[in-house]
């Protein structure tokens, strides 16, 4: 059986599996290597293997420089002016230039995912699979660690930095999301997409990350709305969610296995609680009023701690976990304007929805990538998706691949008749 309509058309296997197996070569690193999200050592490490991955890949990729046109690259000129003002007038200056650099190498680690694969059509599948495997390495890990913490085992007390349920959880939803999105890539990989999905899924029921698990419920209605196969994708989609729910209620029936399920906050009346996100979006509010153009520089909820007036409730944490406060903290309302006016130049150039059912065989990829970010920006407005180095590490590939995507596609609707390539 022939694969289903996709926008890929692969020549070199190494080109198609190159920069998925550096990408989730990095992915594992990094999640498998990190200290507490918050240790600067950790920081610096992740920073680290970021630019080795992206200096390798530019200087692998060998494409000619792409073009950036006008308005793109006026916006590009007025946000780092911002952001450099930003970043002057931060009161912490150290904290704020490392933030700074780890911006620096997630762009260029986007933009070398970009040159990689804008050369040829673009191969999502391998990129799926990648985050698949690694996050059934970590579930494995995880597992072991919550059998032996139910045995009461003492070298147990060292809780890995993935076991924790909101650093799993980010990882977790992209593997559910991989995993969903990869049947429609291939009837081949489907029943591995299924597999993937639903490893993914037990992750995110047995240790209760209700963001993960709201943001793949976005993703699954991002990929229902615009586009064919909405059938096939569901029952596959519902597939993975039942598998994964049925082996989470047996083993928690049996005994075999106990956590912090979704199942157990259920039963508390907790599952909607909001863990004291409102007094901290108050108290990130008082410090955007307080800086409102340009804010207090990057990682600017950790500096506007200095703000008088604030909470006592901030002191213990790093980020407001929202990522459109967290910009405006950081490089206020003259920065977030600017990225958004940049993002949406930039999404203009992507395939409108209404054409991607008749042109699903350029579309495909596109289409994934699109559900696939937003559900990550859902995760993001109620925890710290785009704070923490690792999950933003996978959206900047995640966003390279969808530039790359949309780029390949404009230049085919270029060789159509007008009248297919209208809306581009």
């Amino acid at each position: 059986m022939s694969d289903l309509p996709a926008f890929h058309t692969v020549t070199s296997p190494w080109r198609a599996w190159g920069g998925a197996l550096v990408f989730g070569l990095l992915v594992y690193l990094c999640t498998a290597g990190a200290m507490p999200p918050d240790a600067e050592l950790a920081q610096q490490l992740i920073l680290a293997k970021l630019f080795i991955a992206a200096s390798s890949l530019l200087l692998l990729a060998g494409t000619p420089r792409p073009y950036i046109d006008s308005g793109i690259r006026w916006l590009l000129i007025a946000l780092l002016v911002a952001m450099a003002v930003s970043t002057f007038g931060a009161p912490r200056w150290p904290l704020a230039l490392d933030r700074l650099l780890l911006y620096y190498g997630l762009a260029l680690l986007g933009f070398a995912i970009f040159l990689w694969q804008r050369a040829t059509p673009v191969d999502l599948a391998p990129y799926l699979v990648a985050i698949g495997v690694v996050h059934a390495l970590v579930l494995v890990d995880v597992v072991f660690w919550l059998v032996m913490v139910q045995r009461g085992d003492a070298s147990a007390a060292h809780m890995p930095h993935f076991g924790n349920v909101r650093h799993f959880g980010y990882l977790g939803y992209l593997a559910a999301a991989a995993g969903a999105a990869l049947v429609l890539q291939s009837h081949r990989l489907a029943l591995t997409g299924v597999l993937l999905g639903a490893a993914a899924l037990f992750g995110i029921v047995q240790l209760g990350s209700r963001g993960a698990f709201v943001a793949w419920l976005v993703f699954v209605a991002a990929m229902l709305w615009p586009a064919g196969h909405r059938l096939r994708f569901l029952l596959h989609a519902g597939l993975a969610l039942a598998l994964a729910a049925g082996v989470s209620l047996l083993l928690q029936t049996q005994g075999l296995l106990t956590s912090k399920h979704l199942w157990a906050r259920a039963r508390l009346g907790n599952i909607a609680s909001t863990n004291d996100r409102l007094e901290l979006w108050l108290d990130a509010l008082r410090g955007i009023a307080a800086h409102p153009w340009f804010g207090w520089g990057p990682d600017g909820h950790i500096a506007s701690q200095c703000c008088p007036g604030r909470g006592l409730y901030l002191a213990n944490t790093a980020q407001a976990h929202n990522f459109v406060l967290q910009s405006l903290e950081e490089f206020g309302l003259v920065g977030t304007l600017l990225l958004l006016a940049l993002a949406l130049r930039l999404l203009r150039r992507a395939p409108r929805p209404w054409r991607w059912r008749e042109s699903a065989e350029q579309h495909t990829g596109v289409r994934a990538l699109i559900a696939l970010l937003t559900g990550y920006a859902a995760f993001g407005l109620v925890d710290g998706v785009f704070y923490y180095p690792v999950p933003l590490m996978q959206f900047a590939v995640w966003s390279g691949l969808l530039f790359a995507a949309t780029a390949r596609a404009r230049e085919l609707a270029q060789n159509q008749p007008d009248d297919q390539n209208r809306g581009f």
